[in-house]
Order: C-alpha cells, then sequence, then structure tokens
C-alpha cells in the first residue's frame, strides 16, 4: 500500500475510532473510583488513595484550569492519555514492522475492548496505555552497547519517572522489563546514571505526593485501609480461595478478550525463527505482559482497567514474531478477531433480570462491561449483582459488609451529581 493510501486509512479509522468514542460517551460515572478523580480535581486536593495518581489529577486539573468542568476535565484527561498512547504505540511498533503492519496492530489496539472501555470513564487506568508504549519504546530504542548514549538513556529514565508518576503501582509492575533492560545495558555507564536519577526523581516526587496526601501518618493509614479492603480478594494476602479464584479468572478473562487480536498474530507467526534485530523487543514485550498480569492476578483485578497496561506489551511480542520477512501476517484472522471482539463489546447486554446465580456472575465478570453499560453508566459489583437477582445468601461475608459501605458511597455521589453541571 502507497503511503497516501496509508495517510487516507489511518484518517478513516482515526475518524471512525472518533465516533465509537463518541458513541459511548455518557454524562454519569461508569465505574465508582471515578468520582474520586472528579472530586480532587473539583476541590483541589490529592487523591488519598496510595501511591495516588498525580500526574492524572494534575492533567485533570489542567483541563479544568482550561474553562472545562470538572466531569469534562476529567475525561479529556483519560482521552488524551488514550490518544498519546496510541501515537506512541504505532512509534513502537514501526520499531518492528512496515508502516503497513504497523498501522493494523494499532488499529487493534484503538479499538480493543480495554481501550475502548478505559477511554471514557475518565480513570488514571487510560495513562497505563501512554506509559507503558512510552516506556517500551524507550526500552527498545536503547542500543545495548558499551558506548554511551545519553539521548536514549535520558528518554528512557524521563518514561521510567512519567510511569510513576501516572500510577506508581504500573511502575512497580514494570519491574520485570527494567531488570531485563538493566542486564542488557549493564556495561554502559550513562544507563546506570539515568536510572539513579530517575530512580531519585520518583522518590522525591512520591514523598511530595505523600505530603499531600496529609503526611506519612495519613498516608500510612490510608494504605493499611487500602490492604485491609482488599485482603479478601487477594491472592497474595489471603491465598487461594474461592473469592481470589474468582480474580484471577476476572484477570486472564479481560486480559485475553482485550488482546485477542495481538494472539492471533503472534500465533500466525510462532513457527518462524525471530530476526535478530527483533529478539530484545521480543523479551522486552513478554516482560511487560507478563509482570502487570501477574501483579493483578496476585494482588487485586476487581475491573478491566487494571489489565489495559497488558496491551502494549502484547503488541510488541506480536510484532516481534510478525518481524520475519515471510509473508505470514494472518489478514483474514486478524480482521475477524478485531471485528468480533468489536461487536461483542458493542452489542452484549447483561442478562436483565438475572434470576440464576451465573447470569448475576456473568452480569458481573463480563457483561456488564459493555458499550451499552457504559453508555448508561450501569455498573455493579457481583455481588450486587447478585442481591438484586434475590440472591444474598450466596454473597460472601466480606462483602456483605462492602455492599453496605458501597451504597453509603452511591448515595453520597446522587448528592454530588456531575449531571447538574451539565443543565
Amino acid at each position: 500500500m502507497s503511503g497516501k493510501n496509508l495517510r487516507w486509512s489511518a484518517l478513516l479509522f482515526a475518524i471512525l475510532w472518533c465516533a465509537v468514542v463518541a458513541y459511548l460517551w455518557s454524562p454519569k460515572h461508569y465505574w465508582p473510583d471515578a468520582d474520586g478523580y472528579l472530586l480532587h480535581v473539583t476541590e483541589g486536593r490529592w487523591v488519598a488513595h496510595p501511591p495516588g495518581y498525580a500526574l492524572f489529577v494534575m492533567l485533570g486539573r489542567l483541563f479544568h484550569a482550561l474553562g472545562f468542568l470538572p466531569y469534562f476535565a476529567v475525561q479529556l484527561a483519560s482521552l488524551s492519555l488514550t490518544a498519546a498512547g496510541l501515537c506512541v504505540l504505532y512509534r513502537l511498533m514501526r520499531e518492528m514492522l512496515s508502516p503497513l503492519y504497523a498501522q493494523a496492530l494499532t488499529i487493534a489496539a484503538a479499538f480493543s475492548w480495554l481501550t475502548l472501555l478505559n477511554v471514557q470513564t475518565g480513570t488514571s487506568h487510560a495513562s497505563d496505555l501512554f506509559t507503558v508504549s512510552l516506556l517500551l519504546l524507550a526500552a527498545v530504542k536503547l542500543p545495548g552497547s558499551r558506548a554511551s548514549a545519553w539521548g536514549d538513556d535520558l528518554f528512557f529514565a524521563t518514561s521510567l519517572f512519567l510511569c510513576a508518576g501516572f500510577r506508581l503501582t504500573t511502575f512497580i509492575m514494570m519491574a520485570p522489563l527494567c531488570l531485563l533492560m538493566a542486564w542488557n545495558n549493564r556495561t554502559r555507564a550513562s544507563f546506570w546514571v539515568s536510572c539513579f536519577l530517575a530512580l531519585v526523581a520518583v522518590a522525591l516526587w512520591q514523598l511530595w505526593v505523600i505530603g499531600q496526601s496529609g503526611g506519612y501518618a495519613a498516608y500510612s493509614a490510608a494504605a493499611a485501609a487500602m490492604n485491609a479492603d482488599n485482603h479478601p480478594s487477594s491472592l497474595l494476602l489471603s491465598g487461594l480461595t474461592h473469592t481470589t479464584a474468582l480474580n484471577i479468572l476476572r484477570a486472564l478473562l479481560w486480559a485475553g478478550v482485550g488482546t485477542f487480536a495481538f494472539s492471533v498474530v503472534a500465533g500466525a507467526s510462532w513457527c518462524w525463527p525471530i530476526p535478530t534485530f527483533a529478539r530484545r523487543a521480543f523479551f522486552y514485550g513478554l516482560a511487560a505482559t507478563v509482570g502487570p498480569l501477574f501483579g493483578v492476578i496476585f494482588y487485586l483485578c476487581t475491573h478491566p482497567g487494571y489489565v489495559v497496561s497488558v496491551i502494549p506489551g502484547t503488541a510488541l511480542v506480536a510484532a516481534s514474531l510478525a518481524a520475519t520477512s515471510r509473508p505470514s501476517f494472518p489478514w483474514r484472522a486478524f480482521g475477524a478477531s478485531v471485528i468480533g471482539v468489536l461487536c461483542m463489546f458493542l452489542f452484549m447486554k447483561p442478562f436483565m433480570p438475572s434470576p440464576t446465580k451465573w447470569q448475576a456472575v456473568s452480569n458481573g465478570i463480563l457483561l456488564q462491561y459493555s458499550a451499552t453499560c457504559a453508555r448508561a453508566a450501569t455498573f455493579n459489583t457481583t455481588s450486587r449483582w447478585l442481591r438484586l437477582a434475590g440472591l444474598e445468601s450466596e454473597i460472601p461475608d466480606h462483602r456483605v459488609m462492602d455492599l453496605q459501605q458501597e451504597d453509603e458511597w452511591r448515595e453520597y455521589f446522587r448528592r454530588v451529581d456531575p449531571e447538574r453541571d451539565l443543565q
């Protein structure tokens, strides 16, 4: 395909993506935790939820300072970070592939179920697509030699800081990638100096966030309360139970559906040898996929936002495998997977009502994460779906208390209704 035709196709898909995003937009919050971002932008305070998302809140405040209402400001923060993430992801794909194949994988990421669900929810999880893509782009560009490369090394250090600034949890889950990169670049002094500067900047930044959160005592108390709330659902904290097994199922299901098109490309290219220039990138992508996926499996995964961070790594794995000179790109299967998952996202609906336990659980795990529910701002925990179905006896004891707290939270935000700002 000629360069002119590629530009026209990119414009066409960009318009289509914008149309889908506009279709998904809702004047109400979809996820309950998005209300917290709105409050912090509106009231000028910081997220007390450790470890904080200071750069995301700052971006929301910037849009608010430009004259946008708080709800729009938070939505624009998610939208702008997603758009920036797709641009960076395309540059990452171009390191491995020709423009045509790079554009195809970027389109798959843009229309991924995970991306479309996060782009309009007003949540800091949308920043993961940008920061992880940027981190991988910086990683791929590093020379891996002894000769100093200050420009590339400082670019990587800046990417590390941005990753920590937007979501420190994502930065922590990138530890396998960072360790692999440290080994591959161990002989270059400029790399170690740049990493040291990045880690110092992250530490100073986090100290500032702690100060803005009310000091170390308040920050520690909030961290302890968060761990206590998450304890029953965390494999790391509670071991293997029915609840933690459900957490594992959710993470694997959402990651599998959200990155299905990349898996198709990787599966079709697996039998061919990886080109020499793409081998390091393949292992970087693998590390950037395994790290966050294991992180959410072992600690917490309550909604698909937690696994957005696997998209760039999975895309890089697929691109590295498809970089072979042999014509092995599976266009038909790839197109069918992108369109199939997109149709599932656009047209699936929860069971209303849900008279059986498994219908209620299906609503909570998968069916409510659809375009229909996103537009209507219909979000319930799995326990709430069970209660709505009249199956209170099936709700675990620790979730009964959570539901009481959730009721109080929902009642509070009925009084703090963003729809009033739109009237």
